[in-house]
Order: C-alpha cells, then structure tokens, then sequence
C-alpha cells in the first residue's frame, strides 16, 4: 500500500524492482559464509549474517493481490498469498509463472483465506491451495454466521470434511 511506502520514506513506483533485490540479498546473507551480493537497492561484500537459518534459507512467501505480485510468487517465492478472498486465476497465474522460470509449481505453498462459499474449497484445492486461513474473529462472510463460541464445533466439522482434499 502507498501509504506504507510512505511511512518508511521508500518510494512506491519502485517496490517491485526493490523487493527482488532484497529477496536476492537475503538469500545470499543467509546461503553464503561470507555474503556479497551487488544489486540496484543492496549492495555489499564478504559480510557475515548470524546466525543463518539451519537450511540455509528462509521460506519466503509474497503476499499481494496483484498480477505482479502473483508473478513474484511464481518467479521467486516459496509460497503466495493473496491476502483477500481465493483468487483462482492469480494462483493460476503464479503457478505459471513458477513454470516459465523453471520452477515446479507444485513447491509453491498456496494461502488463502477461507472462502464465503464452502463449495468454493474444493476448487481451490483443485488450483494448488496448501492452507485455507479460518478466521477467528467476527468479520464479513462466513465468520459472521458461526463467530459465536458456542459454534466452534461447526469449525471443527467444517476442517473435518475438507481435511484430506
């Protein structure tokens, strides 16, 4: 969003390039002895990062509800979420995109939120769905049909019937 640009004092026209660049830093900071990388927005040379992570990465998953964004995921992320409602055609998009690059799509962790229509879950799960988001406050939608306590038991059945798909 502009407004968080905004409040950091980083430009918005530039996010994109921005964030591969510090993707491409952070993996060789957390894959390298001594890192360098050199790039538009980072840049440095035979530095330590400690600790790195035990696998020599950090699962990175691009959020966004963008064409772009969903093309990142695809291009350069380990997982994608979308971050309103379960957009098909940008999993499909970012599940392309993984493949044009070489990638196999189906390493690519799909999140989204849990959907209005319960019909809906088996077609996500059909586009590469990985993990549906359960509200846990009262919100628009489903949420606001079963927020009460009382209903946790509809949850419960709810995550039964869709468990294995």
């Amino acid at each position: 969003m502009r407004e968080e640009f905004e409040a950091l004092g980083a430009p918005f026209e530039d996010r994109g390039a921005r964030t591969d660049d510090y993707v491409a830093a952070m993996r060789a900071l957390w894959s390298q002895e001594k890192a360098t990388h050199q790039g538009e927005y980072a840049n440095f040379e035979n530095i330590y990062c400690r600790p790195q992570p035990v696998d020599g990465t950090v699962p990175i998953i691009v959020g966004g509800h963008s064409r772009p964004a969903a093309r990142r995921a695809g291009r350069l992320g380990d997982g994608y979420f979308p971050a309103r409602g379960a957009p098909t055609d940008l999993i499909g998009l970012a599940r392309q995109a993984a493949e044009e690059h070489g990638r196999d799509p189906d390493i690519l962790e799909i999140t989204t939120s849990f959907p209005d229509d319960l019909d809906q879950i088996s077609e996500l799960a059909d586009a590469g769905v990985d993990r549906l988001l359960v509200p846990v406050t009262p919100m628009a939608g489903l949420a606001t049909r079963i927020s009460n306590p009382d209903d946790v038991k509809n949850w419960r059945d709810i995550v039964d019937k869709y468990r294995d798909l």
